[in-house]
């Protein structure tokens, strides 16, 4: 089983004990409160990425899309929404940001680097500046 190194992660630890064999049944109080949990969490990571983001677009726009795999034109937004804003679109059940990691190998490099942690990082980077960015549908 994987462990994770923050107090605020073992909401995840609920999901990966339905992997293993040996698991407790839960009572479905236990469960709904679980899911509230992880509810919760999802929300407060909304709103730190998006802050995040912000504060990124504002700073250094080109480097902003770049580093997070947005276009221009969810960075033009970003970087006028109002906190009140910020917090409504936070606000949401459903993670705002996705792992880009959809190739093997990009997700493998950064896993399991060796010695070289700084000719890994440049690799990958060459790899996703190859990748484009999200659009809005």
């Amino acid at each position: 089983m994987l462990s994770f190194s923050t107090p605020k992660s073992d909401n995840l630890r609920f999901f990966l004990s339905f992997q293993t064999s040996t698991m407790q049944p839960f009572t479905v109080m236990e469960v709904k409160m679980k899911a509230n949990e992880l509810t919760t969490e999802i929300k407060d990571f909304n709103l730190t990425y998006l802050m995040l983001a912000q504060q990124m677009v504002i700073a250094d726009k080109d480097m902003a899309i770049f580093r997070l795999g947005i276009s221009k034109d969810i960075a033009d937004i970003l970087e006028v929404l109002t906190p009140g804003q910020i917090l409504k679109l936070a606000n949401s059940n459903m993670m705002l940001c996705r792992i880009r990691f959809d190739d093997n190998l990009v997700f493998g490099m950064l896993a399991n680097y060796t010695k070289d942690k700084l000719m890994v990082q440049s690799h990958t980077a060459i790899l996703l500046a190859g990748q484009p960015v999200e659009e809005i549908s």
